[in-house]
């Protein structure tokens, strides 16, 4: 079950990753709208668990997802929604805790056969940051698509 995910770097400030999911275009939509099926896949690796996922989802709503790790570090992201079309596109402003730079982040979805396929552009402001979220991001990115998976596999046509 699962696809492989796609990680390229372009220019000096953008990473896009590409992943497939054998899920319906609104169904992989609703997988990033819905606080109670983020809760069961955005969290990266193992050892992080939730502390706070709050989503205001229209155009000028906000967001603020927080994780803590066994070890006490906590991670925080927040941001604005700036456009939403319902189930093909999502883009938003997003800025780590602690960081100055914000990205702009947009998601598309394109559904072949019940296939989606997921396009994630993010833009950084240096590429200092893009180059270090190119190194750390694609490893909970990854495992956080295959608990997507499973959710899923789970919930069927059910969302």
């Amino acid at each position: 079950m699962g696809h492989a995910m796609d990680v390229e770097t372009r220019g000096d400030l953008e990473i896009i990753v590409t992943r497939r999911f054998d899920a319906p275009a609104r169904l992989v939509f609703a997988a990033h709208e819905k606080p109670e099926l983020v809760k069961r896949w955005m969290y990266g690796p193992d050892g992080w668990n939730w502390e706070t996922c709050e989503i205001d989802f229209r155009p000028g709503g906000r967001f603020d997802y927080a994780w803590k790790h066994g070890d006490g570090r906590i991670l925080r992201i927040g941001g604005e929604f700036r456009e939403i079309v319902r189930p093909s596109r999502i883009r938003m402003i997003e800025r780590m805790e602690g960081s100055s730079q914000a990205a702009v982040t947009t998601v598309t979805f394109r559904e072949t056969a019940g296939v989606t396929t997921m396009v994630m552009a993010q833009v950084y402001a240096s590429k200092e940051t893009r180059d270090m979220m190119a190194r750390t991001m694609p490893r909970g990115l990854e495992a956080g698509y295959a608990r997507l998976d499973v959710v899923f596999a789970e919930v069927g046509d059910a969302v």
